[in-house]
């Protein structure tokens, strides 16, 4: 009704005019998924506004009206969150509505057929004619509350008509009803009923404190600990720094904070939501009328902290490790244990070990690496590197059950395990990419033990680096698997091998490149 962000809906089944029309969605759809890109629309099942054209005749005929059986009138249902449930009379109406919101939000009644064969038409209807990818859903934990049959109800009818849809629910992702044949993902919320969005993150209720700013440091490690633990089985989590109802995480936290948890984001299981303005350091509170974008500017010169760049870097690291995209997570002990917390991601042979500080000093960690569950060889030399610094650590099967790892004040590492030592990774912008495929010789050569070899992506995508003996028998793998487009940089330990020519194989897409090499010992 009003030109907020549009959650008092007067029309489910037209765009706002302020924004658009359906030419310009459809031709958005149609570009984003051109570019590999899916759309998710905002979807409000909860409420409509006073003002809907359905609501407006309730309140002039009252119970004459068709529609008066469209909302909801029975403030005793027993139902969640009932206790959050306020009156507002209007004209002959009698309207519920939830207190934490402007009063003229009015709730639907899904127990009315008529309601649930409307909605289900008007979430339908954008797939149909559309072809979008799913819907946030904003306040189901309210539909759900009130009729907990039709959110699986609905599920089947959306699934039925293009099963991949996303149905994001804007509900608990620690309730574990949100998950029973409902909703694919649901915000990173705790469980309790009397705080409705209880943030994980969030100690208590107070918008400018979080666990990484909490006042009483020591216990930040035991707080994050637990906000990042206890989803039920299976559960897709909508992890967030930022998102349409909070104050910005910059502002609160300052930038070291900031770069500091935003690396933890894109490196937990689930789902990293990088919110509107979050990649520039916008500092308007989402309820603001002030634009963010401007139509004659990109979003990068915007930026004035360094956070697109940032933003950047840490997506295309997501995107070159399938372990960050996995749903494996757990525990590393670390010591000191109070403001450090880190934490293993793995799927297959990748090993990824983020560890935070969240201490407003710098500290010397040392870490216990799970050496039980990593079936590394004893005979072996291992390397965890950091994949921002290409800061490198060295440790074998025995001494990695305590590593020595310093950290700055308020700072994240991504640490890499591997048997070899990746010293450097160059996205780069566009104007900076390789274009074409190509595999250098390595430096030094001839080597002992040790020798560096680079290459150069031209876009993203699985690549496999081997080493083989002359007579072809394979002696190293040294990557297999995602790596972003731009320059490469590995290192190879020859330490275990005999003196004598090697080769070393790029695979990428359909194309092989070979080199030769020489150890000499």
């Amino acid at each position: 009704h009003g030109l907020g962000q549009g959650y008092d809906i007067i029309d489910y089944f037209n765009v706002r005019p302020d924004v658009g029309n359906a030419a310009d969605l459809r031709s958005l759809v149609q570009t984003a998924h051109a570019n590999g890109i899916r759309v998710l629309l905002d979807f409000v099942p909860n409420h409509s506004s006073s003002f809907h054209p359905y609501a407006q005749d309730a309140v002039l005929k009252g119970q004459r009206s068709y529609y008066y059986a469209f909302y909801q009138h029975d403030m005793n249902d027993g139902a969640r969150y009932s206790g959050d449930y306020i009156s507002r009379t209007e004209g002959q109406m009698q309207f519920v509505c939830y207190r934490f919101w402007n009063s003229e939000l009015v709730n639907l009644d899904y127990n009315n057929p008529d309601v649930r064969r409307w909605i289900i038409e008007a979430s339908s209807y954008w797939i149909r004619e559309f072809d979008v990818d799913g819907y946030r859903i904003d306040a189901v934990w309210g539909v759900t509350a009130r009729t907990p049959e039709f959110t699986k109800q609905w599920r089947l009818a959306l699934k039925r008509i293009k099963p991949e849809i996303l149905m994001l629910a804007e509900d608990k992702a620690k309730y574990a009803p949100v998950f029973d044949e409902r909703f694919d993902a649901a915000y990173d919320w705790s469980p309790e009923e009397g705080w409705v969005s209880h943030w994980n993150w969030q100690p208590q209720y107070n918008p400018d404190n979080t666990i990484f700013n909490n006042t009483n440091a020591n216990t930040r490690a035991t707080l994050l600990r637990t906000a990042l633990t206890g989803f039920p089985p299976g559960a897709k989590v909508l992890h967030f720094m930022e998102n349409n109802d909070t104050y910005r995480f910059l502002d609160r936290h300052g930038l070291p904070r900031t770069t500091m948890v935003g690396m933890m984001l894109f490196s937990l299981p689930g789902i990293p939501l990088l919110f509107n303005g979050q990649e520039i350091g916008a500092s308007e509170h989402p309820y603001s009328a002030t634009s963010i974008f401007q139509a004659n500017k990109s979003i990068q010169s915007l930026d004035t902290r360094g956070l697109f760049p940032f933003y950047r870097n840490v997506i295309a690291m997501r995107k070159q490790f399938r372990a960050l995209m996995s749903d494996n997570f757990a525990e590393v002990p670390v010591s000191p244990s109070t403001t450090v917390f880190a934490y293993r991601r793995w799927l297959g042979e990748q090993n990824i070990f983020p560890v935070l500080n969240m201490g407003a000093t710098a500290a010397t960690v040392q870490m216990q690496l799970p050496v039980a569950d990593l079936n590394l060889d004893s005979a072996r030399t291992y390397y965890l590197t950091d994949y921002f610094t290409g800061q490198t650590f060295t440790g074998t099967r025995q001494t990695l059950t305590s590593l020595s790892v310093p950290l700055g004040a308020f700072s994240t590492r991504i640490l890499v395990l591997d048997t070899v030592a990746i010293t450097g990774v160059e996205p780069g912008g566009t104007a900076a990419l390789p274009v074409e495929l190509s595999l250098a010789q390595n430096f030094p050569n001839p080597f002992n033990p040790s020798t560096i070899i680079r290459f150069e992506l031209p876009n993203s995508g699985k690549v496999s680096l081997r080493v083989y003996d002359i007579l072809g028998r394979e002696v190293g793998v040294l990557l297999d698997g995602g790596a972003v487009a731009g320059r490469h940089e590995v290192l190879f330990d020859g330490s275990h091998l005999a003196s004598g020519i090697y080769l070393y194989r790029l695979e990428f897409g359909s194309r092989a490149l070979v080199q030769k090499m020489l150890l000499i010992k």
